[in-house]
């Protein structure tokens, strides 16, 4: 998640519920007045699950921080090989109750939910009282119509 903590850009990331989980990369200093963009360039150590890698902080295409992150999410819901995420002829989306049946029953599913809702949760009280009228979460998945519509419908529900 990126985050503005201060005036300074952030990332944010936690692979679990643990609070020792929480890893925090920061720029070293407040944006200026006026339009940025401000992203997260990610080189992965290798394929697969749970592996290590360098995050870039990256404001308006040039890097103002980076550091070592030991490993990330160790497993993933919904396998590929299931029709969540393809097309098998059915015009489904995340808000169709058979996709959210489907999503919600892989047992990783609650663990990541939980934990993304842990990284939220003590974040939102400063927005509140900085007066944000909004806040982006970008969540992605292979097709962008089923897990991600899903999780973005329930997230905008526990909020």
């Amino acid at each position: 998640m990126i985050a503005l903590l201060g005036g300074k850009p952030a990332f944010l990331y936690r692979n679990s519920d643990r609070a020792d989980d929480l890893f925090r990369m920061e720029a070293p200093t407040a944006l200026a007045a006026g339009r940025h963009t401000v992203r997260v360039a990610f080189r992965v150590d290798a394929p697969g699950f749970g592996k290590g890698g360098a995050p870039a902080l990256m404001v308006d295409g040039a890097q103002v921080a980076s550091e070592r992150l030991e490993r990330t999410v160790p497993f993933k819901f919904s396998p590929e090989d299931a029709t969540i995420g393809r097309d098998a002829g059915t015009p489904l989306t995340g808000e169709d109750e058979r996709v959210r049946r489907a999503v919600e029953s892989d047992s990783a599913y609650d663990g990541f939910f939980a934990g993304m809702t842990g990284l939220l949760w003590p974040l939102l009280p400063g927005f509140e009282r900085e007066g944000k009228s909004y806040l982006t979460i970008a969540i992605g998945c292979t097709g962008g119509r089923h897990r991600s519509v899903h999780v973005a419908r329930r997230l905008a529900q526990w909020l």
